[in-house]
Parts: C-alpha cells; structure tokens; sequence
C-alpha cells in the first residue's frame, strides 16, 4: 500500500512538471495585447527601478514617467524581457525623429511590432530617449 501512495505522488509531481511548461511556453498571439496607458505608481514595481542615486533632470523624469507608463510592462532598459532592450532600440533608431517615427508607426523590430503610439509627440519621445540613454 505503501509503494502505491509513492507512485501516485511521483505521478501527480510529473503532471504538475509537465502542466507547467506546457502553460510556460504558451505563445501569445500579438493581436491579443491591450495597449494600456496607466499612470505611474507611487511605487515602482515590475523590477523597473531608477538606475540612479542622483537626481534625474527635468526631462529624464518625463521620460521617466513615459516609461513606467507605456513600456515597462514589456521592456526594460538594458535587457531584453518580452520586447527588446531599449538601449538597443536607441542604437536601431539614433535619432529623436526616427525613435518618434518607429513608435508611432510600429515598424518591426526583432520580427515583433511594438504598440503603436500615435499620439506620442516628438518632445515625448525625446524625453523617452534621454531617460533611456541616461542609463548607459
């Protein structure tokens, strides 16, 4: 009776293994994601912190505030998480008119698109790149 109790636990441990990289490597239609827009949180979450212990300038806590906002969720700075790591999007688009151009048509990236922000301005996506590259 004993030996059944141990390959019932064996089996259910397998199943439990085996429904978790199932349910891991599930892969995510794109026209599925909801473009969000929340606003930024009195505390940071998600593992974006602020690279700094010095104060950032003006227009790197706007970029700030971009960040946390539109891309956090699928982006951080130096590495890559669902979506490329931005300073890596910086040296694909190394102007504040190419970086505004490729997020407000989306143009492909890696063989993945990004939400398109068409309301984004130019002066939005200059403060987005100088609060990404303040982190090199």
């Amino acid at each position: 009776m004993k030996s059944n109790t141990s390959v019932i636990y064996a089996v259910a441990l397998l199943g439990f293994f085996l429904l978790g990289i199932i349910l891991w490597n599930i892969d995510y239609d794109e026209d599925s994601y909801v473009e969000c827009s929340t606003p930024l949180p009195p505390v940071l979450f998600c593992g974006t912190v602020s690279p700094y212990n010095k104060d950032l300038s003006d227009q790197e806590l706007a970029g700030e505030a971009i960040y946390q906002a539109n891309c956090a969720a699928c982006h951080k700075v130096q590495k890559r998480m669902t979506g490329p790591a931005l300073l890596k999007v910086l040296q694909a688009y190394p102007s504040d008119s190419l970086f505004h151009k490729y997020l407000i048509k989306s143009k492909p990236l890696e063989g993945k698109r990004c939400f398109q922000f068409e309301k984004l301005t130019l002066e939005n996506a200059s403060q987005l790149r100088d609060f990404i590259a303040a982190y090199k």
